[in-house]
């Protein structure tokens, strides 16, 4: 299995092998052609505590059991400094709401909702996600403009047509809005315009319709890459 890092500045990505991509918002809708920005950066063994700006810097937390690390990710180099433990296991997603709280869900049981503190890395349990009498397996999050937690949810162990669902922060419960037809999504993102992005890792980006869940790939033509997911910084570019 891949090292998956779940990365967070103004929303929140997941970066398999930390290697950084960058694009503007700009250039998706014409080609949808993403650029890598530097030589993949693996994260050091850094002392934690290292204070920083979550302007500046992009939060993180890595896919672990017993317990997820957390990090601190220079955006322009993609050099990473840890930070310390989460507290909470496999966490696969990350998402920053309008206050600046950060989410973040559980892919396994008991499908824990947590915040993590952007300072020290520490996660605080907010609620459990229950989507029904579905197994809520999380793969990315996003908040829209509106405030709205919409989720990437695989109904199958890494296969299957992956679902978008819309999760109360407050009890926990999804509801699903639907089915985006793609099967490898796991990045999602809003754009600076308010379009929806997703990168799905067998066919790369797309554009996802918050309304009904359907995404279509920006450039079936261009070559893809197993990123595990995608953010938009404050200047409008997509890591």
């Amino acid at each position: 299995m891949s090292r998956n890092v779940i990365l967070c500045l103004l929303a929140c990505i997941v970066i398999g092998a930390a290697t950084a991509v960058v694009a503007s918002d700009s250039d998706l809708n014409d080609d949808g052609v993403v650029e890598e920005a530097t030589s993949p950066q693996l994260f050091p063994p850094c002392p934690p505590g290292t204070p920083a700006n979550a302007a500046d810097k992009i939060i993180a937390v890595g896919y672990s059991v017993p317990s997820s690390p957390s990090y601190h990710i220079d955006p322009s180099t993609g050099q990473g400094v840890f930070l310390g433990g989460s507290g909470f296991p496999k966490l696969n997603s990350l998402a920053r709401d309008g206050m600046g709280e950060v989410y973040t869900i559980q892919e396994g049981a008991p499908y824990a909702m947590a915040t993590i503190d952007p300072d020290t890395g520490v996660g605080t349990l907010v609620t459990f996600v229950s989507f029904g009498s579905v197994t809520p397996r999380i793969r990315g999050l996003a908040f829209s403009p509106e405030g709205d937690l919409l989720a990437i949810h695989n109904p199958g162990t890494g296969t299957g047509v992956d679902e978008l669902y819309l999760v109360d922060v407050e009890t926990g419960e999804g509801t699903l809005i639907g089915s985006t037809t793609f099967e490898g999504v796991q990045g999602l993102a809003f754009a600076p315009s308010g379009t929806l992005y997703a990168w799905d890792i067998f066919e790369g980006l797309l554009i996802v319709d918050p309304e009904t869940g359907f995404a279509t790939d920006v450039n079936p033509e261009a070559a893809t890459q197993e990123i595990q997911s995608i953010v938009f910084g404050p200047e409008g570019k997509l890591y």
